[in-house]
Order: structure tokens, then sequence, then C-alpha cells
């Protein structure tokens, strides 16, 4: 019995760099759910949660987390109370649907704020990130060569919805370009030849699985992201800015010449290549093409959202009112003012500014790369960028539970930590 328990203990020491107890069992749990998880089913991840919150003591859940915030943090925190009180309670009191559908519907919102109370209990450590960022990059990675194996015996046939593990290629694209920036930073502050090439072998295979879900929206967000990480670089760690920017470029111009040769053996592909390009066409602009016919659908949701401006329609479908049954207004910030009137932007968008503006900050005031505002800087950009062009404030269960997670990370304690401090633990 001695002998097999020193081995567990062993083994999850070599796996997790830590030793076993109950709590680093449910860190475990919680991170596998908000990484691993989210390439399966949601019942997958509710079950993990579970576990995770299984191994906290009552002293735990009871513990006050908000005692120990800063002062910036309070700001942040109380600008996310009011974002969620608004969002929970204007849908609830005065939506347009019956009573019995707005309860119904508050259980998604509820369900988020577990997950970010959640987040609270677990991301305290070095432990925590130094896993997030290892799961995050070998569940990118598995699944990225997972989707390039299953596309090329396909014949890279256009298909948004037959994906492994029954994602569509929209799923894909969002879970990879929001855990992508854990593969960005470990990339930035690799010391080891070693590990930097598995890290550009990694980046080339995420970035060819983000191009083949032919959505032009992924396409802006990868660019987006590496423009920002190598600025951030450039502008807290000038040491390595010049090697990184050659080596990042090597990289995606080897995943698109692949992908470009690959389209010459493939007519599936070179089509939806195509489809994709012409869409990006500056050539006799035409708003609906450019947007993939989303501009109508703006507008409409606008001039409805006009005669309710301050309360929205609540969790009423947009489909119930739409002319061509649209089941959402394609817009992350359209969909918070349907859903809540103008005050939701307005909240939102302050919400989001204010993360932009202490992950700035914080990374100033340190001179380094930091963890955790780099990670939730780029995946800010990430919501912004997808949220004018889809509706990320309502999404899949996944979706949201992916971006808001990853947002409350910057309300914990470790939003000072950077990987030398990971490393000296």
């Amino acid at each position: 019995m001695s002998l097999s328990k020193n081995y567990v203990v062993r083994i999850f020491d070599m796996l997790f760099g830590a030793e076993i107890n109950k709590f680093r069992i449910g860190q475990i749990f919680f991170i596998s759910a908000v990484t691993v998880g989210l390439f399966f089913c949601d019942t997958t991840r509710k079950i993990l949660l579970i576990c995770a919150l299984c191994c906290l003591t009552k002293e735990q859940i009871s513990e006050k987390f908000y005692i120990s915030w800063t002062k910036e943090q309070k700001i942040t925190g109380s600008i996310l109370l009011l974002l969620c009180a608004w969002i929970f309670l204007l849908p609830l009191i005065f939506g347009v649907d019956p009573l019995m559908e707005r309860l119904q519907s508050t259980g998604w919102i509820i369900e988020l704020m577990i997950w970010m109370w959640a987040t609270f209990f677990f991301a305290k450590d070095f432990f925590f990130l130094e896993n997030s960022k290892r799961f995050a990059i070998v569940a990118c990675l598995l699944y990225s060569v997972f989707a390039l194996c299953q596309r090329y015996s396909l014949g890279f046939v256009v298909d948004f919805s037959n994906w492994p593990l029954r994602l569509g290629a929209w799923s894909v694209g969002t879970i990879l370009s929001v855990l992508l920036p854990w593969v960005l930073y470990d990339l930035m502050t690799s010391v080891s030849h070693k590990k930097t090439v598995g890290l550009l072998f990694a980046l080339i295979l995420i970035s060819a699985t983000l191009i083949l879900t032919l959505y032009t929206t992924f396409w802006l967000v990868l660019v987006v992201q590496m423009v920002i990480a190598l600025s951030l670089l450039q502008l807290f760690s000038t040491r390595n800015f010049f090697k990184i920017l050659v080596l990042i470029s090597i990289s995606l111009i080897i995943a698109v010449i692949i992908l470009y040769l690959a389209s010459f053996f493939s007519k599936n592909l070179y089509n939806g290549f195509f489809v994709q390009l012409c869409q990006l066409s500056f050539d006799g602009f035409n708003a609906e093409k450019f947007t993939n016919q989303r501009y109508h659908i703006w507008v409409e949701a606008f001039d409805y959202i006009k005669l309710h401006p301050i309360l929205g329609y609540g969790w009423a479908e947009f489909a119930t009112f739409s002319v061509e049954k649209r089941i959402h207004t394609h817009s992350a910030f359209l969909q918070a003012a349907w859903t809540a009137g103008w005050p939701a932007v307005l909240l939102l968008i302050a919400f989001l500014s204010n993360l932009i503006y202490r992950c700035i900050v914080l990374m100033r005031n340190e001179k380094k790369l930091l963890i955790v505002p780099f990670v939730v800087l780029l995946v800010v950009f990430t919501y912004i960028t997808c949220g004018i062009l889809d509706d990320m404030f309502r999404a899949t269960r996944r979706i949201v539970t992916l971006y808001w997670v990853t947002f409350v990370l910057m309300l914990t304690p470790l939003v000072n930590y950077d990987k030398n401090d990971i490393n000296n633990q």
C-alpha cells in the first residue's frame, strides 16, 4: 500500500511538478475543464468542474478572496460586478419574452458566474499557471494534429460542421485562438533551443488549422495576435525581439506555403480559399460581400435596438423579430445591446478597456512580459476582433466560459507573476 502511494506521488510530481494533495487534484480538474475539456461536450466540462469543486474544503469555499484585491483590481471587479448584475437583472425583469422563458434563460449566466467564481479559488499559485500553460499547449497541439489529419483524409472538403470530436469549424477556431496566447508566451520566453523548435512546430500546426477553418475572422485574429504579441515583446523584452520576429514570421510563412501548395492538389481547398479571398478583396468594394453578408443584419438589429435602447429585449431570440430569422445579431456588442440595452454595451466596453489598460500598465511597471497580463491582453483583442463580426456575447457556453475565465485571471494574485517566478518555485 505504501509503495503504491509513493508511486502515485512520484507520478503526480513528474507530470504536474508538485506533491499531490486534494487541492492540487482540484486544480488539475479545473484546468482540464477550461483547456482540454473545451474540445468535449458541456457534460464533460461540468463533471470536471464538479469534481474540482468537491476538492475544496469549507474554509476554502468561504474564503473572501476580494479582500486581498488591490485598488486597481477593485475597480475592475466593480465594473465586472455591475456588468453581471445588469445583464442578469434587466433581461429577467424587463425582457419581452414570457416570464418562464426569462427564468429558464438565466441558467447560462448563472453557470458563467459559477465558472468565474471557481477561478478565484483555483488560480492562486505558480502550479496553476504552469499547468494551465502546459495543458493549453498540449490540447492545441494534439487537436491540430487530429484536425489536419481528418481534413486531409476528407480531401480538404469545405465543411464547417464535421470536425473532430463533433465540433464545428467556428468552435475550433475560437478555442484555438483563445488558447494560442499561452503558446506565444512560452515561445517568447523560452531559453531552450529544443523547446523553441517544438513550440514553433506547434505554432505552424495551430496556424494551419486556424486557416483551414476557412473563417476570415480567425485569419484576422491570427494576424492581430501576432502583431500585438510582437509589439509587447519589443516594448518589454527587446533582448529576443529580432530572433522571435524572424522565427514567428518563418513559421507563419511555412504554414501558408504548405496550404498554398496543397490547394493545387485539392480542388476543394483551392475553391475554399478562393471564396474567402474574394470576400476580402477591395476590388469593387461592397459592404455586404466584405462582411460576409452581415452588414444588413447589423442594420436591421440596430433599427430594432433603437426601439428599446435602455432595456433591450432580454433573452428573446433575434430570430423572432428578424425578417430573415437570424438567430443572433452577428456582433457581440449589438447582441449585448439587444439583450440589455446600450448601457450593457457601455459596461462591456468599459470592462474590456479597463483590462487592456491594466495589462499594459502592469507590464510597463515591471518592464517585462508577465504571463497573465500577456495572455489576457491577447484574449481581449481576440474577443474584440471576433466580437465585431460574431456573437461572442451569448455564444455557446464553452466559448463564453473560455473568454470570461481568462478575463477574471486579472482579479487573481497571479497578475504580477512571470516565467522566472514560476521556474524558481
